[in-house]
């Protein structure tokens, strides 16, 4: 799986090489009165980067709450459980026969 993971990611990495190589112009963008000249890869980056941060910043706090969550649960269960009873004394039975 870690292989396959490895290639995935320089597959996407020379995809993005690719792509800058090809689209490395001037894109002018206006808010307003402000103006500002940035390069078509690195607007494409800060965009993923928009998209992807708050989502992963969900995922660690949701991971982290609910691993807080089983550990607060297994301390419960822990501190609950009931000695195991001990087996009653049973005599052995004898199965030879007598004469």
């Amino acid at each position: 799986m870690r292989t396959i993971k490895l290639i995935l990611t320089g597959m996407a990495f020379a995809v993005f090489l690719a792509f800058v190589f090809f689209n490395w112009t001037d894109v002018d963008i206006a808010l307003g009165p402000w103006s500002i000249v940035i390069k078509k890869p690195a607007l494409v980056l800060l965009a993923f980067l928009a998209g992807f941060l708050p989502t992963y910043l969900m995922h660690i706090a949701s991971r982290t709450t609910w691993k807080r969550k089983l550990a607060r649960a297994e301390k419960a269960v822990g501190d609950t459980l009931i000695e195991r009873a001990q087996p009653v004394g049973i005599e052995p039975v004898s199965i030879a026969r007598s004469e």
